[in-house]
């Protein structure tokens, strides 16, 4: 029903799915060539972590420490209502060069003893305008007032469920008025139709990036980390990544792996570090400020 709904949404979607499926490097050119044709000629790779629950503090502190060790700024999109909580994990972040985005003040994951896992809550498809407004303003506040920082980008909860265009525009309107440069709200369809970064709803959207097989779906730690339906594993994630960053090895390549995850499901594994190591090897490494800096406002 999900997938049903993003068509009759994006009826492009559709297009682009058949065609991913045809023929990936085909696929993939043309969105070389879409990002070329922009005046983008690099490639880069950015990593973000999304932290929706309690426990990803601690695990967010490890992977900043591991990740500049290695020369990869890391970026954090945590809920206001989270990062006073654990203000001081998420103070020392900041003060030692991690890049913040908003997402949101209140807490949208909480866990369920029913079904002894956590699950989504506060969706922002779900609500009133003036409810997805409050949660912005306000998590844009506590970013300034804890962190003592500046947000200039924002990510919204639970990726990929405000698509619309409409919605995407009234996103685009509230940032817009928060003086913000960018959103990375939408899934990889918009990447592929659109380019690695783009201005059609107000301001500059970077979506995420997806995966080899499934160009169309998300690379991400919950699928293969975290989740009880085991469709993936840690060694597809470690082959997803390694088709990715073959393709995006070739002379023709130019574009963005940017990729995100929850630190809880992915600070103590080894194969996510490699995965890192190996997409830096790749692209530039950057944070979404360094992106911006190099390619503008969006195409």
């Amino acid at each position: 029903m999900s997938k049903l709904k993003k068509l009759i949404n994006e009826p492009l979607m559709g297009y682009y799915f058949i065609n991913s499926k045809l023929d990936r490097t085909r696929f993939f050119k043309a969105y070389f060539d879409l990002n070329r044709n922009n005046g983008i000629k690099s490639k880069y790779f950015l990593i973000s972590f999304d932290c929706d629950t309690e426990k990803d503090a601690d695990a967010a502190v490890v992977i900043h420490n591991r990740l500049k060790g290695m020369g990869v700024r890391s970026v954090f999109a945590v809920p206001g209502e989270l990062i006073i909580k654990s203000h001081e994990k998420y103070k020392k972040i900041a003060l030692d060069g991690g890049e913040f985005i908003n997402h949101g003040y209140r807490i949208h994951t909480e866990w369920d003893n029913a079904s002894n896992q956590y699950e989504s809550t506060f969706f922002y498809d779900k609500t009133t305008k003036e409810a997805v407004k409050e949660d912005i303003v306000k998590g844009d506040k506590v970013i300034r007032e804890i962190l003592g920082l500046l947000p200039k980008g924002f990510r919204t909860p639970h990726f990929g469920t405000y698509q619309r265009r409409n919605e995407l525009r009234y996103l685009h309107r509230v940032l817009r008025e928060l003086n913000y440069s960018f959103s990375t709200s939408t899934v990889p369809y918009f990447g592929f139709r659109y380019g690695m970064a783009f201005n059609r709803f107000g301001i500059t959207e970077i979506p995420v990036s997806g995966m080899w097989s499934e160009p169309l779906r998300i690379l991400d730690s919950y699928s293969f980390y975290y989740t009880n339906f085991k469709n993936y594993n840690e060694d597809d994630y470690l082959r997803e990544a390694g088709m990715i960053a073959d393709v995006y090895s070739k002379p023709d390549a130019c574009g963005l792996l940017n990729y995100y995850a929850d630190p809880s499901h992915v600070f103590n594994k080894e194969s996510f570090y490699d995965v890192v190591a190996l997409f830096a090897e790749t692209a530039k490494s950057v944070s979404f400020e360094t992106l911006l800096s190099e390619i503008g406002d969006g195409r």
